[in-house]
């Protein structure tokens, strides 16, 4: 089984080419944003390396409270070959649990996939309305579903979640909502 490193700010040009193909500019920050949240404490990049270089990473969050998987990716042409799920089970064994992470709503097929993955790696969806706000200064705010693992979670401990991801992930007030872009985005 290839293992899961913590990757260097060295990697995160190879970590920026995966998501840009991963991920619609409304789901990442612009890249000096993206690339900025290296030198953040709490901010993490792990990846799984093949031929020397990152094929799949996990860039997360970790607070005392728990971990927030903001972004999960594995490079196109290696997709469905299990990296992505191996990464996932050895990232659950080395973060603050509980794990949250962020997912389009279940209504497109693609959607649905990732839904379904997510659970059998033993998330749980949590049916609570929620917002991601816009991630750069011309992205917009994105109806999503927040997934746990390993359990789920009530809606006080889900309204905490948000609380926490809204002020130190995103940097708006949970008044604000999802309408403003955080700073220096």
């Amino acid at each position: 089984m290839r293992q899961l490193e913590v990757l260097q700010r060295s990697d995160f040009e190879e970590v920026w080419k995966i998501m840009k193909e991963s991920f619609p500019a409304d789901e990442r920050r612009e890249r000096a944003g993206q690339e900025a949240l290296v030198t953040e404490p709490d901010y993490h990049l792990y990846g799984i390396r093949e031929e020397g270089v990152p094929a799949a990473f996990a860039a997360v969050w970790e607070f005392a409270e728990f971990s927030f998987l903001e972004h999960f990716a594995v490079e196109q042409g290696r997709r469905n070959g299990g990296l992505g799920a191996g990464l996932l089970r050895q990232l659950t064994g080395r973060v603050r649990l509980p794990l949250i992470l962020e997912a389009e709503p279940p209504e497109a097929e693609i959607a649905a996939r990732r839904i379904a993955f997510y659970r059998r790696e033993g998330f749980a969806l949590n049916g609570y309305e929620y917002i991601q706000p816009a991630m750069s200064r011309t992205g917009r705010a994105i109806p999503l579903v927040v997934m746990s693992f390993p359990d789920p979670v009530n809606e006080a401990r889900f309204q905490e979640i948000r609380a926490i991801l809204y002020r130190r992930v995103y940097r708006v007030a949970q008044e604000e909502g999802a309408a403003t872009a955080p700073p220096g985005a």
